[in-house]
């Protein structure tokens, strides 16, 4: 039986128990609430650092906007400035030009060079004059180095460059590539055909080369004549003798019969079917006589069916050839596009029809053309040395050739 005191230690042991666990309760509760002010005041402070850590991105940023800002602004007035000055260049160079042409009217004998040496060789009725030359202008084109010999035989003047060595600044002055000879281009005319023995060389000059070439004799022409001249280095020559050869031979060059020219030459695209073949041909800078054109594109084809390769030979000129052919038509046209063509065939045909139509330039261009068609063909296979089949194309060239000259044999001068 439970006594009354045993009762009042129960109640207080309940009162304390309760007491301590309502403490407890308390103690939990500002713990987590202390947590929680820590845990806040931690993230204020990243806040507050990130919030200082932007506002100093801000600043150097701003900073160096206003510095680049500046740098732009010096940047404007140095390309201001430049402007100004290259605008005031283009003037000077404008008055120097317009200076030079007006004492060019005044001495237009007067040859912009210098002599760097003179070396003769004579042998028996030859005499060849070794020239090399610094500084050169060709009317507005500078050299800084020219090599050339001039060589008088008998009254009779031939021209000899030295064009390939690359180790000498501006040696490559002429455009053309002469790799598949001797680095020499030879100026040496003769009686006969202009694309025969060695005049057959010069008629495959190309198109700058040879505007360059007989520039060059003309200025060395008139240099020599000049009565004042009296270069020491020129004592030992007989200009006399030599200014009258070149005055023959500059005489001669602008003489010179009408011959295709061109300063580069691109196999532009080939085309085989059971019947067709074709090669595209680009000349670029191309020439005839006193005619010059960008470019001109046309095809040398030939349509066989079992007769073999080359019985039906023909030139095709694309619409794009209009620019330089006057009297271009679309004599054919299909899925190769509109078209004028000339055909030949084995052994002596050819289309009288079609040639009869075209103006007398445009003859005169379509048989330059053909007359160095051999001479195209062997440019582009030395250039394309991987392309096989090219040695038939330059058969069918020559045939075409021989078909054309026999066919226009008495009806027309050469």
């Amino acid at each position: 039986m439970v006594t009354g005191q045993a009762k009042m230690d129960a109640t207080t042991r309940s009162a304390i128990t309760s007491e301590s666990s309502s403490a407890k309760s308390e103690a939990e509760i500002i713990g987590h609430i202390q947590k929680a002010f820590a845990e806040k005041n931690s993230a204020l402070l990243l806040l507050e650092r990130r919030t200082h850590e932007q506002g100093q991105a801000l600043d150097n940023a701003q900073s160096e906007a206003a510095t680049l800002m500046a740098e732009l602004h010096r940047t404007q007035e140095l390309l201001e400035l430049s402007k100004n000055q290259i605008s005031a260049l283009n003037e000077q160079a404008t008055r120097t030009t317009l200076r030079i042409g007006n004492l060019r009217k005044l001495l237009p004998e007067h040859w912009e060079m210098e002599i760097s040496s003179i070396k003769t060789v004579r042998k028996n009725s030859s005499e060849t004059i070794q020239w090399v030359l610094k500084n050169v202008y060709i009317d507005d084109f500078f050299v800084p180095h020219l090599e050339f010999d001039t060589q008088l035989t008998r009254g009779a003047l031939g021209l000899t460059i030295r064009c390939a060595d690359a180790n000498i600044d501006g040696a490559n002055w002429l455009v053309s590539s002469y790799a598949s000879r001797d680095g020499l281009v030879r100026i040496f005319p003769e009686a006969g055909s202009a694309v025969e023995g060695r005049n057959l060389e010069i008629s495959e000059i190309g198109t700058t080369d040879w505007s360059r070439i007989k520039k060059l004799v003309e200025h060395l022409a008139q240099y020599l004549a000049l009565p004042q001249q009296a270069n020491a280095k020129l004592k030992k020559i007989d200009k006399s003798a030599l200014s009258v050869a070149l005055i023959t031979l500059s005489k001669t060059l602008n003489e010179w019969p009408w011959v295709c020219r061109f300063d580069q030459i691109k196999l532009k695209d080939t085309l085989q079917t059971s019947e067709y073949h074709r090669l595209g041909i680009s000349l670029g800078n191309f020439s005839v006589g006193n005619y010059s054109w960008p470019k001109l594109e046309y095809n040398l084809a030939t349509v066989d069916h079992t007769e073999g390769f080359g019985q039906n030979p023909r030139l095709e000129f694309p619409e794009a050839s209009k620019d330089v052919l006057k009297q271009w038509y679309a004599e054919s046209s299909d899925g190769r596009g509109p078209r004028l063509e000339l055909r030949f065939a084995k052994p002596n045909a050819f289309d009288w029809k079609v040639w009869g139509k075209l103006v007398n330039d445009d003859q005169l261009l379509i048989a330059a053309l053909i007359s160095s068609l051999p001479t195209q063909i062997a440019s582009m296979e030395r250039q394309n040395a991987h392309i096989k089949g090219l040695a038939k194309w330059k058969t069918l060239s020559q045939t075409v050739k021989t078909i054309f000259s026999d066919q226009l044999k008495g009806t027309t001068k050469s």
